[in-house]
């Protein structure tokens, strides 16, 4: 990543196996292991150059969280927002901050509460009886998040 010469420019740009790229039209972009996990997730949240920073830190989160599941990417996370140096900024540190832990933690929270992608509850009893319909069956895993189904319903009248 690198800025230009305007005062709000960005460059994306990378190297991997097959060359350089740039990220400068998508305005995202990810590197190793999991990269296209990542980059999915982000244009599946719609993140473009022009996303807010609140839109974009959740997207970044929920990308790292989602390449989680390829081989060779970690759980840790480091999340830092940088910008490009203005006046105000000590010459002596680096323009941008670091989430703290806790800060990362939340999010980690709040994308598994409502960001994973998964089969929404209200859909799998249906996609329940086509795979029963398809296999004979349904997995124990299934039988058991049904159950948990209809249980939370039957609270949620009483």
């Amino acid at each position: 990543m690198g800025w230009g010469l305007a005062p709000a420019s960005l460059m994306i740009y990378g190297m991997n196996q097959e060359g350089p790229w740039s990220g400068l039209l998508s305005g995202i972009g990810a590197i190793g292991a999991g990269a296209e996990v990542a980059r999915a997730t982000l244009l599946l949240h719609g993140t473009t150059r022009n996303s807010t920073l609140e839109e974009t830190l959740y997207a970044v989160a929920a990308a790292k969280f989602s390449a989680e599941r390829c081989e060779g990417v970690g759980r840790n996370a480091t999340i830092h927002v940088n910008w490009k140096r203005v006046t105000r900024d000590p010459s002596a540190t680096h323009a941008g901050r670091f989430l703290t832990a806790f800060e990362v933690r939340a999010l980690r929270r709040l994308w598994i509460r409502y960001g994973q992608v998964h089969v929404p509850d209200e859909a799998y009893p249906r996609v329940m009886a086509i795979s029963q319909r398809i296999t004979g069956g349904v997995s124990v895993d299934s039988a058991v998040r049904l159950t948990q189904l209809i249980s939370s319903r039957n609270r949620n009248r009483s």
